[in-house]
């Protein structure tokens, strides 16, 4: 373990994030909340990201410092922070976005509260370079409090992922598998709101970086860390397995919400040939 037991971790994946991260450390910085650590990890940037991470946080004993000897893509990453980190509730933070001062005291005290709650949210402003922010309505979402309801709603509905970047309660994450897919912060989503609701703070605010033009790297490496190519079959393999996880009722219901999300991610996606097999050899093999 990297990060001490706290109240609060913030992990912020770094790679390649040199023009932006001087704002995103300094709103961390600014940060009202008692009992944080904040853990940076550089995935062996280039840039001179690193360099300017060491001395922007140097002298802040809230900050904790790690950097990979090669990069090892963004999922791994996304896993090491919270793997390394002992925390009741966690955060993931975008290297080149940044919050309002008082976010992490609000959310923290939300949770507290809010037992049935496993995401507190900062109100979504997006904004491009150094454009005005601007809300973000299509971030926000209305989920069901009947929890099968939510989840199947998660599903259907994901499209902007902002929420990924809210405070959470880290039980939530109970028997989740990290992999390296297209969509991982969709399944994480679906997966914490399957243990409670997602709460938005009415006074603080998420301040997420939107970009013109396409970034260097394709959205595949910068999962994988390599040339490896990612499909959405593996998405969905992925939201079956870890509702298996979560499900611990009737099988044969299972095999009905089974089905539902093949159904939905077969609409989004357009993936016709999708189908859940109707061998029962098939069904009675899963555990």
């Amino acid at each position: 373990m990297l990060v001490d037991q706290v109240k609060l971790c913030v992990g912020i994946p770094v790679y390649n994030e040199v023009n932006y991260l001087a704002r995103m450390l300094d709103s961390l910085k600014a940060q009202t909340c008692d009992d944080v650590k904040y853990l940076v990890c550089d995935n062996h940037s280039t840039d001179g990201s690193w360099e300017l991470i060491r001395e922007r946080c140097a002298g802040d004993a809230r900050f904790v410092l790690y950097r990979h000897v090669e990069n090892i893509g963004a999922a791994k990453n996304t896993e090491f922070l919270i793997d390394n980190s002992r925390s009741e509730y966690f955060m993931w933070l975008g290297a080149h976005d940044y919050i309002s001062s008082g976010l992490l005291k609000e959310s923290v005290e939300c949770l507290d509260d809010c037992p049935d709650i496993s995401l507190v949210a900062g109100k979504p402003f997006r904004f491009v370079g150094d454009s005005k922010p601007v809300f973000m309505p299509e971030a926000v979402y209305e989920f069901s409090p009947r929890r099968l309801e939510r989840y199947l709603q998660s599903v259907r509905l994901l499209t902007n992922c902002t929420i990924f970047y809210s405070t959470i309660r880290r039980s939530s994450l109970e028997g989740m598998e990290f992999r390296r897919v297209r969509g991982l912060d969709h399944v994480i989503l679906s997966h914490l709101l399957w243990y409670g609701d997602v709460r938005y703070l009415d006074n603080e605010i998420y301040f997420r970086r939107y970009f013109d033009d396409v970034r260097a790297v394709d959205y595949s490496q910068r999962i994988t860390g390599n040339r490896d190519v990612l499909t959405m079959h593996d998405l969905v393999v992925y939201y079956l397995d870890d509702l298996q996880k979560l499900y611990r009722g009737d099988a044969r219901i299972l095999r009905h919400l089974e089905n539902l999300v093949i159904g939905i991610l077969a609409d989004r996606y357009t993936l016709q040939s999708l189908h859940a097999p109707d061998d029962r050899e098939y069904w009675m093999s899963r555990p």
